[in-house]
């Protein structure tokens, strides 16, 4: 198990590591301070790390002017001798291994924001578990240096965050500062786009160094210091993403295709563990592609590589760090070692299954393969996994992506970014969008009087409905970007007593308002009765004492 988890992580380490080496040489009193206070259990702050953040050091233009200070620490105490972290021991645990790992590969800030990012994000197990996450994020080797740090100096590297840089008394968190500029609020994210307009304003080195991007955003630098013979930093090379191809350009071509084969092209697009593409592939997609009567007419055409594209070395790098890339090889190898559109939609759905949330890929491997199908799989992965991904990119960079799971039919899209797509939508398109021989029509795409009287009406069958698909992403790592407000953004605060102490209170107050509730439900229509006896009594004896 520990050899196959080696194998898995070591090629996209190794990526990670020839990026983070790439970056060209400038003198360090030009580079743009950034500091980032964050803490574990803060969705806000995994948000920020794995994805504005990250996306700024990918960037190899921008990882050159900008001088990052990683600080898990956000919140924390020192009362005694004793690491206090607003979420308990549970926390200060997480942030231990996490200062181990930025001061392991301090000097490699790709590989250390990347396995941060992938420690921080719920794919590499569940919140708390940190024993699994690491093991999930880091290799053997690299884990034996990380815990020995963890074992001897983590809770000093931390002291030395609380006590040096103050860690303890920011104001919210994430606590971002560029240069002497705080940037958001209690109550306001900072997007891709803002921090990099803020780095771009803060730059005050040689242009030659200047990012591209830089250009077009508000607050740019127009000052520079002179160029005084500095070693030239090597040009980035464009975006894989071929920008002369349009959606309108790419339905066109398929719709000619599919004159010629008669069948409807069904075009998917996703992300590894994404909860809109989970439920769509291990529910409306199987049951679609499970029918044999779709599955003659269907040509299926799966793409498991949204967020996936190439850094400037042309490495793998996925929005979601290293669990996301390896998601998607075996996604990949699914595609190539299982062509029957039945045996394939069932590969795919139990790789994407909910329950898979937290727990290793050679776990969800284990579990879906067995036998020769398992010897198959472990056989792509190792030899073709990478090509198969390369392909699946290109496929991918045919289209700007929206949002995910994308979904076409013969070339058009279906869905948008804030409704899911239903089972009895994707059957009411691919069947709008059949035009082949009447005797290979499903029956399901029949009208209702043609029928037969035990064929389930597909408009009246009852289902779940479909889950929303997940926010836009973005299509490259130079470009403005809008995002979301990060989840969970605001003041921190204090805990003052134990979480399951709460909810045991919480919970014991509930009973005794429900105890109380029929005692109280007769109060009413007892005074009522009183009052209306008492009234009529009144009216009673005023009766008899004019009589």
């Amino acid at each position: 198990m520990a050899r196959t988890r080696e194998m898995l992580l070591l090629p996209l380490l190794a990526c990670l590591a020839l990026l983070g080496c790439s970056d060209a040489a400038m003198d360090d009193k030009y580079r743009v301070n950034l500091r980032v206070f964050y803490r574990a259990f803060c969705p806000a702050c995994q948000w920020f790390v794995g994805d504005p953040l990250l996306e700024l050091v990918r960037n190899e233009q921008f990882r050159n002017i900008v001088n990052l200070k990683l600080i898990p620490a956000a919140g924390m105490s020192d009362h005694d001798g004793q690491l206090n972290c607003e979420g308990g021991p549970l926390e200060c645990t997480g942030h231990k291994w996490q200062a181990c790992v930025i001061d392991q590969y301090k000097s490699d800030v790709v590989k250390y924001l990347g396995t941060i990012a992938c420690i921080e994000g719920s794919e590499s197990g569940h919140a708390g578990d940190w024993d699994t996450k690491v093991r999930n994020c880091l290799t053997p080797e690299q884990l034996q240096e990380v815990r020995s740090c963890f074992e001897s100096k983590s809770e000093s590297l931390l002291r030395d965050y609380i006590k040096k840089d103050e860690s303890g008394n920011v104001q919210w968190m994430p606590y971002t500062i560029v240069e002497q500029k705080v940037l958001g609020s209690a109550t306001q994210a900072v997007s891709l786009q803002e921090l990099q307009t803020n780095v771009c304003s803060s730059y005050k080195g040689p242009k030659k160094y200047y990012p591209e991007v830089c250009e077009s955003l508000s607050g740019a630098q127009t000052q520079f210091a002179p160029d005084d013979g500095e070693q030239l930093a090597p040009k980035v090379p464009g975006k894989t993403v071929d920008t002369k191809t349009d959606e309108e350009e790419f339905e066109s071509a398929v719709k000619e295709e599919v004159k010629e084969s008669g069948k409807v092209r069904l075009d998917v697009f996703w992300r590894a563990f994404c909860p809109g593409c989970m439920a769509f592939i291990s529910k409306p997609l199987l049951r679609l592609l499970s029918d044999e009567q779709f599955q003659d007419i269907i040509d299926f055409r799966p793409v498991p590589a949204a967020g996936t594209y190439f850094d400037s070395s042309g490495n793998f790098v996925c929005n979601k760090g290293l669990v996301e890339c390896i998601g998607h090889k075996w996604l990949s190898c699914v595609i190539e070692e299982f062509p029957k559109l039945g045996e394939m939609a069932e590969h795919l759905a139990c790789l994407e299954s909910k329950e898979n949330k937290g727990v290793t890929w050679d776990f969800i491997i284990n579990k879906c393969f067995s036998g020769s199908a398992h010897t198959k799989m472990q056989k792509c992965f190792d030899n073709k996994s990478v090509d198969l991904l390369k392909k699946h990119i290109a496929q991918r960079d045919k289209l700007e992506l929206q949002w995910v799971p994308y979904v076409l039919v013969n070339g058009a899209t279906i869905g948008d970014a804030r409704h899911g797509i239903s089972y009895k939508m994707l059957t009411e398109e691919v069947c709008k969008a059949y035009s082949g021989s009447v005797e290979l029509r499903p029956l399901a795409c029949q009208p209702k009087r043609l029928r037969n009287d035990d064929t389930t009406d597909v408009a009246k069958e009852s289902e779940e409905p479909a889950i929303k698909p997940c926010p836009p992403k973005k299509t490259g790592t130079t470009g403005p970007v809008s995002y979301q407000d990060a989840p969970g953004m605001g003041m921190r605060k204090q805990l003052d007593t134990d979480v399951g102490e709460q909810g045991v209170k919480l919970n014991a107050g509930a009973a005794e308002t429900g105890s109380s509730s029929p005692a109280r439900s007769l109060v009413l229509p007892i005074i009522c009765f009183v009052v209306v006896g008492g009234i009529a009594m009144r009216l009673s004896g005023g009766h008899k004492k004019d009589a």
